[in-house]
Parts: structure tokens; sequence; C-alpha cells
């Protein structure tokens, strides 16, 4: 297979949720190209459907050291955190996200949700009411700020 069909692959059993399988076509393709951004993207994309985290946080890094500012790895990174309840490393990766993209609804929702776990309430309001500046549909954030308030 061409590295663009194995992309194609890999692609295609991660959206299948064949986290497994698409873990096995990414590494197969970064053997062809070690280096390759998108390639190692969806190789992170698949270890943290596995719950892989530490080893997805370690290619993250790679990639954001590789790539600086291939914004979408730090808002990955910040949501793993989020999801190790690592909030102060999830609050700062998530900021390094937002001076990169201040109009993502999703960033500004997740780090809401990261300043809600932590305790900070005012702040976390803030975030989800950003959040639907930019999309007052968003049902994410709705759902955030209703629970916030209800706590």
């Amino acid at each position: 297979m061409t590295l663009e069909e194995l992309f194609k692959s890999g692609s295609a059993a991660l959206q299948n949720r064949e986290f497994e399988k698409g873990l096995e076509i990414f590494n197969e393709a970064l053997e062809l190209e070690p280096n390759h951004r998108d390639l190692l993207y969806g190789k992170c994309f698949a270890l943290q459907g596995l719950d892989k985290f530490s080893e997805a946080l370690f290619l993250l890094d790679e990639i954001i050291e590789m790539y600086p500012t291939f914004k979408y790895a730090f808002f990955d990174k910040g949501v793993i955190f989020v999801k190790l309840e690592e909030y102060d490393k999830a609050i700062s990766t998530l900021t390094d996200y937002i001076a990169m993209d201040k109009e993502s609804k999703y960033a500004w929702n997740m780090i809401g949700v990261a300043y809600s776990k932590s305790g900070d309430k005012d702040k976390a309001k803030d975030a989800f009411s950003k959040s639907l500046d930019l999309d007052p549909e968003y049902q994410d954030a709705i759902n955030n700020l209703l629970h916030l308030s209800e706590e």
C-alpha cells in the first residue's frame, strides 16, 4: 500500500472505533515516513482510543517538538490531562491552544471543564460563556454551564 492508502485505511479504522487496527496501520505507515505529522497524529488518536494515555502524551510531546504550531496536538494533550485529572496541566496546555485559536468553542469548553473540576467555578463559567459566545447552540457548553449552576 502507498502512504496515502495507509493513511486513509488507518483513518477509516479510527472512524470505526477500531483503534487496535488503526494503531497497526499507522505504525506500518510510520515505518515509511517516521516524522509525518498526520501519521503521528493518527497513531496518537489510536492510542487515546485504547486508553494508552501515557504513550499518547509522549507522542504528543514529540509532535509538538517537531511541529510547534500544530494546535490540535495541544488540544488533545489538554483533553488527556483532564481525563487524568491533572487539571493544572490541562489548563496550561489548553491556554497554549487558545493562544493559537481564540475562536475554538471546543477549547473554551474544555478549559471550562478543567477549571470546574479544579474548583474554580468563576473561571469555568467565564470559559463556558466564551464557548457559547462563539456558538450559542453548542450543547456541551450549555450542559456544562447548567451543571455548574446546579452545584
